[in-house]
């Protein structure tokens, strides 16, 4: 996959993804807000792949609700993080920048295993 694709989705992702949580950890739980914001950040994710490159994004697709579902558990696992940081260490880490370095670093590792003979 091309790299401006890496750095666009960084760019828009990251941006949206900090202003959504810091908008959903205030009205909600990390519990809750955090499994949320991995899972919109993924179908966001795929929704600029589709919009760059249609034949890359038909690979991500087969398995999106499956990825979907692994992505609410890497949620709820960065919310017990996240409670162990405000707890422990007394500081809010944004969840949504985590997602977003977890959803690229899910594009770097699966496009080898996506790729069609």
């Amino acid at each position: 996959m091309p790299a401006r694709i890496y750095i666009v989705e960084a760019l828009v992702l990251g941006s949206a993804a900090y202003k959504v949580f810091q908008q959903l950890a205030a009205k909600l739980s990390p519990w809750l807000s955090g499994p949320l914001v991995f899972m919109l950040v993924l179908l966001a994710g795929d929704l600029l792949l589709v919009l760059f490159g249609r034949d890359r994004a038909a690979r991500y697709l087969d398995d999106a609700l499956l990825d979907t579902f692994i992505f609410a558990l890497f949620g709820l696992l960065a919310a017990v993080c996240y409670q162990a940081a405000e707890l422990y260490l007394t500081v809010q880490p944004n969840l949504g920048l985590i997602a977003v370095l977890v959803f690229l670093l899910f594009l770097s590792l699966t496009e080898n295993s996506r790729r069609y003979p």
